[in-house]
């Protein structure tokens, strides 16, 4: 199939998935963009997400991609989860930051029922679940201040056009509001 040469060719998937030699695969084969799952850098909250690597080995593992200079990188951070607060939140935001991510997805939890999560939250067995609403003073204006709202959903970085996307993000002058 003919592709342009400027097309964008992304591999998704999760810290667990690559080794050097599976990164270099997808490099020699045309890939452009990694996008990795990382939900939250937190090692506690990765844990509690049955995440198997900790938090030091998903940012290592990330800075070792930007580090190749081949190919964007970007991950995607979840906002709601258990344990996670706006502080938590905060410093994920300030660790994708000095990453030197090209960009960030962010989505709310979505606790879907008949899921082990769903069923821990329907019994009570787990707690610190923000839901789908974050307010809290912005962390993406105050403590990552190189991230730029360009809209509702889209926060920049400047040079390389890297960005940063919130589902449902509505924004404010010193806050974000992130409601679904």
């Amino acid at each position: 199939m003919p592709l342009a040469p400027d097309c964008e060719i992304t591999i998704e998937g999760r810290v667990l998935n690559f080794d050097a030699e599976r990164i270099d695969a997808c490099l020699d084969a045309g890939a452009n963009r990694f996008s990795i799952g990382i939900q939250s850098f937190n090692s506690k909250i990765r844990k509690k997400m049955a995440r198997t690597s900790d938090g030091p080995t998903a940012i290592a593992f990330m800075e070792s991609l930007v580090k190749r200079d081949r190919a964007a990188v970007v991950c995607d951070l979840l906002f709601g989860l258990p344990g996670q607060d706006a502080q938590t939140w905060g410093e994920d935001l300030a660790i994708a930051r000095d990453i030197g991510l090209d960009g960030v997805d962010l989505y709310a939890l979505n606790v879907l029922p008949n899921t082990p999560l769903g069923k821990a939250v329907e019994n009570g067995r787990t707690s610190g679940v923000l839901g789908r609403t974050l307010s809290a003073p912005c962390p993406l204006r105050q403590n990552v201040a190189i991230f730029t709202c360009k809209g509702v959903i889209l926060w920049t970085m400047p040079v390389g056009a890297a960005s940063v996307t919130a589902t449902g993000a509505v924004p404010h002058a010193n806050a974000i509001s992130i409601t679904c």
